[in-house]
């Protein structure tokens, strides 16, 4: 290359505005999240009830002491319970209910409890009769 040229180029880059370069924003340092504990009292959210308490926490509890769905559904229906969640809900929160996770199931007396299982006894003694007059 002639002199010339590199003079020209020279001048160009001397010309030409440089800018400051930014600094890197520091990492955004976020809190630990503190887990809530669940609590098994009538939530202001919740939009289905059983016994006075959160459906999902009730179907939690059913999930862990080992009810199906259909005994589920089965057991809300034949205890008159015409506003249940969706099945996709209920089966979601049977899975959770066995493995223990998705918070507390619902704290039920004595008495919440053997109603749970006699109506669930009652549907299965409904489709017992119904496949031997199949």
């Amino acid at each position: 290359m002639s002199k010339g040229t590199l003079d020209a180029l020279k001048a160009a880059r001397e010309s030409k505005v440089s800018k400051p370069i930014k600094a890197a924003k520091p990492a955004k340092t976020t809190k630990p999240k503190i887990k809530k504990e669940m609590k098994s009292t009538p939530s202001k959210r919740a939009a289905f009830f059983i016994f006075d308490l959160p459906a999902t926490n009730v179907i939690r509890w059913m999930g862990k002491d080992g009810f199906d769905f259909r005994e589920t559904v089965g057991a809300l229906k034949t205890l008159g319970i015409n506003k249940i969640p969706t099945d996709g809900t209920i089966k979601a929160q049977l899975y959770h209910g066995k493995a223990g996770t998705r918070g507390e199931p619902a704290k039920l007396t004595s008495e919440q409890q053997k109603q749970l299982r006699d109506a669930a006894k009652k549907v299965e003694a409904e489709e017992k009769k119904e496949e031997k007059a199949a």
